[in-house]
């Protein structure tokens, strides 16, 4: 079920569905109980709203990659991150993987999230609102895309 070394059962953050024993709202076939990374139809029917909640919206999301993300079970991280910021993050958004990489994710010790919508956002960037704009340097094209703290 995704149990976390070191992390306190006690405070894990549980999937409604899980807790309530409704697996199938999330897996309709009762055959076969394994949900592919990239099969997210389970996660649309119910939270069909995430596809559009910003104006710029993430690749992941509009991928329909959730689980790459997110548990769909249990997690010791807010959200039912699979794991911390950086960690999820870099999954993807590493040097040489992606157009844009992100510049400040390569030091694992800032929290992506604390200053980025994990979703999407008004702006490529995806800043939170309380983020200072002044706090990031501008490079590249000028889009926002590639910031460097």
């Amino acid at each position: 079920l995704g149990l976390y070394p070191g992390a306190d059962p006690e405070t894990y953050i549980e999937h409604d569905p899980f807790t309530q024993d409704a697996c199938l709202e999330c897996h309709p076939d009762p055959s076969s109980m394994q949900l592919d990374l990239n099969d997210t139809d389970a996660c649309v029917r119910c939270h069909e709203e995430i596809e559009t909640q910003h104006e710029v919206m993430h690749g992941a999301v509009v991928a329909r990659a959730c689980l790459w993300c997110h548990n769909p079970h249990l997690s010791p991280y807010p959200y039912l991150m699979r794991e911390s910021g950086p960690g999820v993050c870099l999954q993807c958004h590493r040097a040489g993987l992606l157009e844009s990489p992100i510049i400040e994710g390569e030091e694992p010790v800032s929290d992506c999230l604390e200053c980025h919508f994990g979703h999407g956002g008004p702006a490529p960037n995806f800043l939170r609102p309380e983020v200072e704009q002044e706090d990031y340097h501008m490079r590249g094209d000028g889009s926002g895309d590639d910031l460097e703290r």
